[in-house]
């Protein structure tokens, strides 16, 4: 299963114009996985 999208986003959101369970369940994942393993992420990107 290919999950690039091949059409560019209308909003920063991924499936609607306002922010769903997806988007906070990806956040959620992102921070856990920065805090539990701070190695993992390039620290030059981060204010």
């Amino acid at each position: 299963m290919c999950w690039k999208r091949t059409v560019p986003r209308a909003t920063p959101f991924w499936y609607s114009d306002a922010i769903g369970h997806a988007d906070i369940a990806v956040a959620c994942v992102l921070r856990f996985t920065r805090e539990a393993h701070p190695s993992m992420f390039d620290q030059a990107g981060q204010h």
